[in-house]
C-alpha cells in the first residue's frame, strides 16, 4: 500500500481544485464518489454539485487567513487489485482520523483507470478549532499511521521481498534492483552493500554476494525463449503492439512526465501470462530497450534474448511521444536493421513457424498475475547494458529509483 501527499494547487484562485479533478473523473466513468463526511447541510442534499464542496471547504479554511494553501490532497494506493474500494474506503477513514482529520469535511473518491485501484481524499488542512492540523515530517508521519493500519511491519515485509527476488533468475545486478523497485523500495550502494529505503527510512540491507550467487547460476532457458517468442508472436494478430506513454496525473485533470510505456499486447500479457514488460526510455524519448520479466517461471530477461525492441511494437510508424492516444509509434530496433528477426540479431537458430505459435495461456498453468505491480520506471542509462548502467551507479554512488 503506498500513501501519496500531492502538491498544493499552483494557482492560488483555485484553492480546492482537487475537488474538481475527482468529480470530472466521475463524470468520465474513470471515478467514483464513495464518501463526503462532515458538510453540514450539504450532506442531506441528494445531488450537490461540485461547487457547492468546494464553497463549502473554502468556508470552512477561511476561518485561518495565515493558511494560504488549505487544500491537504491525498492518495491511497493498492498493489494491483487486491484492495477492492470498500476495503481502500475503510482504510482512508481510520488513516484521516490518525492523522488528525477526521473531523474535517472530506471527499473520498475511488479512481479504477489505471492498473492499481486507488483512492483520492480531498479535504483541508484547518481543523474544526481554527487552527492548522500539525504538518511537520508529513509524509513520514503518513506512512506511520498507515503501517499501524495494517498491522505491517516494515522490517518483516522486506525479508519476505527480499526472499521472493532472490528465488527470481537474473544475469545482472541492475534486474534484481528491478525487482525491489517493483515491490516500491529504493536502493544506494553503501560501501560494499545495497541500503534499502522505503516509507522514507533505511529498512535494512542487501550483500552483493547473494546476489551475484544468483546471477553465476543464471540459465535463462532457450526452450522458454522460444516459447515466450511463439506467444508475442501469436498474441500480435490480437492486440496492438504499438507503444503509448504513460504519463502522471496531475490535480486538475492535467498530465505531468511520462513514467512509463506499454501497449495492448504488454498489457494483456501481463494479466493472464505473468509477463511483464518494462521499456527503457531517456527523459521524453522514445524507448531504446526493454526488459521482460517472466513471473510465471520467475525469470528475467534482457530484452534483446527474446526478439528485437522494433519486431516486439512492429505495427505503426514512427510517431511523437508526447501526447498518449492520438500519437502512438514505432521505436528505432536499438541497432538493428528495422525488420531483423531475433534470430540475426542474437545468432541464435529461430523460426517461427517451427515453434508452438497456438500454445494456450493454460500451459503455463492456472495462476493468474492480476496482483504482480506494474513497473512505471524512468531510467537514465541502458538497464539492459550492465556495463553502462554499473558505471552511472558507482559514478554516482546510488541507485535508481522507482515511484508509483
Amino acid at each position: 500500500m503506498i500513501v501519496k501527499i500531492l502538491d498544493a494547487p499552483s494557482n492560488p484562485g483555485k484553492k480546492f481544485d482537487g475537488v474538481r479533478y475527482n468529480t470530472n473523473k466521475v463524470l468520465r466513468e474513470k471515478g467514483e464518489l464513495l464518501v463526503t463526511r462532515n458538510f453540514g447541510a450539504l450532506d442531506g442534499l441528494a445531488k450537490p454539485r461540485p461547487q457547492d464542496y468546494i464553497n463549502y471547504l473554502e468556508a470552512w479554511s477561511d476561518r485561518s487567513k495565515r493558511i494560504k494553501q488549505p487544500q491537504f490532497h491525498v492518495v491511497l494506493s493498492a498493489k494491483g487489485r487486491e484492495t477492492d474500494k470498500h476495503g481502500l474506503c475503510e482504510l482512508a477513514e481510520k488513516w484521516l482520523l490518525g492523522r488528525g482529520y477526521g473531523d474535517n469535511p472530506y471527499l473520498l473518491i475511488f479512481h479504477k483507470d489505471t492498473a492499481n485501484n486507488h483512492l483520492h481524499i480531498v479535504t483541508t488542512r484547518v481543523g474544526p478549532d481554527g487552527k492548522k492540523i500539525d504538518d511537520s515530517f508529513e509524509r513520514k508521519k503518513a506512512y506511520t499511521v498507515l503501517n499501524e493500519l495494517m498491522q505491517h511491519e516494515p522490517q518483516q515485509a522486506l525479508e519476505k521481498d527480499l526472499a521472493q527476488a532472490l528465488a527470481y533468475r537474473f544475469a545482472t545486478r541492475a534486474q534484481f534492483l528491478m525487482l525491489l523497485e517493483a515491490k516500491g523500495y529504493s536502493l544506494k550502494l553503501v560501501g560494499e552493500r545495497y541500503r534499502v529505503y522505503k516509507y522514507g527510512k533505511s529498512l535494512g540491507e542487501v550483500a552483493p554476494g547473494e546476489v551475484d550467487a544468483r546471477i553465476r547460476a543464471y540459465d535463462p532457458g532457450k526452450d522458454r525463449i522460444y516459447q515466450l517468442r511463439a506467444i508475442v508472436h501469436k498474441y500480435q494478430s490480437l492486440f496492438s503492439p504499438a507503444l503509448y506513454p504513460i504519463r502522471e496525473p496531475l490535480p486538475g485533470g492535467g498530465e505531468g512526465r511520462i513514467t512509463g510505456y506499454a501497449s495492448e499486447l504488454t498489457d494483456y500479457l501481463r494479466e493472464p501470462l505473468g509477463l511483464e514488460f518494462i521499456f527503457h526510455a531517456k527523459n521524453d524519448q522514445p524507448p531504446y530497450g526493454y526488459t521482460l520479466i517472466d513471473h510465471a517461471q520467475k525469470t528475467v530477461y534482457k530484452g534483446g534474448l527474446l526478439m528485437p525492441l522494433a519486431e516486439l511494437t512492429v505495427g505503426l510508424k514512427l510517431g511523437d511521444a508526447g501526447n498518449n492516444e492520438s500519437k502512438k509509434f514505432y521505436p528505432e530496433s536499438g541497432g538493428w536493421p528495422v525488420g531483423t528477426t531475433s534470430s540475426e540479431a542474437t545468432g541464435e537458430p529461430y523460426n517461427a513457424d517451427d515453434q508452438d505459435s497456438s500454445l494456450p495461456p493454460e500451459s503455463l498453468g492456472s495462476e493468474t498475475y492480476n496482483d504482480v505491480p506494474p513497473l512505471r520506471i524512468d531510467i537514465a542509462g541502458d538497464i539492459d547494458d550492465e556495463q553502462i548502467l554499473g558505471r552511472n551507479r558507482r559514478r554516482k554512488r546510488k541507485a535508481r529509483t522507482n515511484s508509483r
